[in-house]
């Protein structure tokens, strides 16, 4: 789910676009997207469409629809299905992909928002969609209600109504502290997600082996053997080794420092880990 690294002005306009949205919305934690829908004339509907898509954005005879696929263990109004509705809202308002529609240029876009990192148009939806459901001001200050950890960001997951996944990188891009999350999903390539404060550092390269291959005692590895089929599982904690989750950081540097690794099952969408990183020099 990380996202094609965009400009950073092209990422600050997306940002500041999908806050003006939001305040739109009513500027409510969590949004509600219905009304913004229905003020814009776009017309909405969900259901079950297979693997189609997860949602897609049509235009045709003079409007716009937006699809959401609704399939599983997915429901209308889930955390999922709420970032899809976002993403395709970020399909609308960013000029260039509605106009590309409108003007009959691109054709309907049909969104997996597990796959934004193959498109850059994919992943300023993302974007936008981030930062709809979590507008940056107040979801630092939930952020800094919570003590720093994955039962934290866990509690801001829920204040906000939006997966454990989507918190997770935001999580990581407004956390002060270093950190880094790892998420696990079945037969997907696990992903890495780095704080700057982390980057700074020199922890630019992440490892996310498969969860399955990891050691025994690794709090993922206990996470993922967990195997909760609804719901999270109890949250696992370890210590561990930044020479482990990060490439050019040899056993014998002194980078190589010990680290906490919390990890929770995310019922069948995989499994999260949160590394936290003592104060470093």
């Amino acid at each position: 789910m990380p996202y094609v690294e965009l400009s950073v002005p092209r990422r600050r306009w997306i940002a500041d676009l999908a806050e003006a949205a939001f305040a739109e919305a009513g500027g409510v934690i969590p949004v509600q997207p219905a009304p913004l829908i229905d003020e814009h004339g776009i017309t909405f509907s969900s259901g079950d469409y297979g693997t189609a898509f997860d949602g897609m954005l049509e235009h045709r005879a003079k409007r716009f629809h937006i699809y959401c696929n609704i399939r599983d263990a997915d429901y209308p109004g889930s955390t999922r299905a709420r970032f899809t509705v976002g993403h395709e809202l970020g399909h609308f308002f960013i000029d260039e992909h509605r106009n590309a529609l409108a003007s009959g240029r691109a054709e309907a876009h049909r969104s997996f928002i597990d796959n934004g990192s193959n498109s850059i148009v994919e992943a300023e939806a993302n974007t936008f969609a981030s930062h709809f459901l979590m507008p940056q001001q107040a979801f630092r200050k939930a952020v800094l209600k919570e003590r720093p950890g994955l039962r934290g960001l866990l509690n801001v997951s829920s204040t906000f109504s939006t997966s454990a996944q989507a918190t997770a990188i935001r999580y990581v891009e407004e956390c002060q502290i270093p950190c880094a999350a790892m998420m696990f999903r079945p037969g997907k390539r696990p992903w890495p997600a780095i704080s700057p404060a982390l980057k700074k550092l020199g922890y630019d390269y992440g490892i996310a082996p498969e969860a399955s291959a990891l050691p025994e005692g690794f709090a993922a590895k206990r996470a993922y053997d967990a195997q909760a089929t609804t719901g999270l599982s109890e949250i696992f904690e370890a210590p561990s080794t930044a020479t482990f989750w990060f490439d050019r950081v040899s056993p014998s540097s002194p980078r190589n420092c010990v680290i906490v690794e919390q990890a929770v099952r995310l019922s069948q969408f995989g499994v999260l880990a949160l590394l936290l990183f003592p104060k470093l020099p």
